[in-house]
């Protein structure tokens, strides 16, 4: 939690020092792919992960993002792990077309898990809210905005923790 807020407070301090060139305001898409390994109590399973979304950036140093997010596809079908979250993003300026990003917010996760290899049995749904924050890069290459990032995504529901740490590459337009 101290990370968190240390970064909350640094992303409300640094924009005001720094006159680089960041974010425009307005509004913009987003999609992104990556690894997404779940964690729960005795264990961890790996999966990919895709994500779609949008977002408005209110100046260029603040904004407001949803993303839909389908975390533990995999060959196995062991998991998924689906994630509608709205976050506040904090952009930080570092140099030219590169900068820092951070969010935090709250998201609604539906988990199911089925056996490995997909063989006999039944899955059980479990679903909830939870916490979701991330952070990265972000920057511009021959006219395209991208992100390389960590999000994180809890869930604990029937009193069982679950967790994943969606490591991506995001691709994003303004409109």
């Amino acid at each position: 939690m101290k990370k968190i807020i240390s970064l909350v407070f640094l992303l409300c301090v640094l924009p005001a020092a720094s006159s680089m060139a960041a974010e425009q305001p307005g509004f913009y898409g987003l999609l992104g792919v990556g690894s997404s390994p779940l964690a729960y109590p005795g264990g961890s399973l790996s999966g990919y992960g895709a994500s779609i979304g949008g977002g408005y950036n209110i100046n260029q140093y603040y904004g407001i993002e949803g993303v839909l997010a389908g975390l533990g596809i995999s060959s196995a079908s062991e998991y998924t792990f689906t994630s509608f979250s709205a976050s506040v993003v904090g952009h930080i300026p570092v140099y030219d077309d590169i900068g820092l990003y951070a969010k935090v917010g709250d998201g609604y996760t539906l988990a199911t898990f089925s056996p490995a290899g997909g063989g006999q049995g039944s899955s059980t749904p479990i679903s909830g809210s939870g916490a979701v924050y991330g952070a990265g890069f972000e920057f511009s290459y021959d006219g395209s905005n991208y992100r390389l990032g960590l999000d994180h995504y809890d869930l604990t529901a029937s009193g069982v923790p679950l967790s994943t740490n969606y490591i991506n590459v995001t691709g994003t337009t303004h409109f």
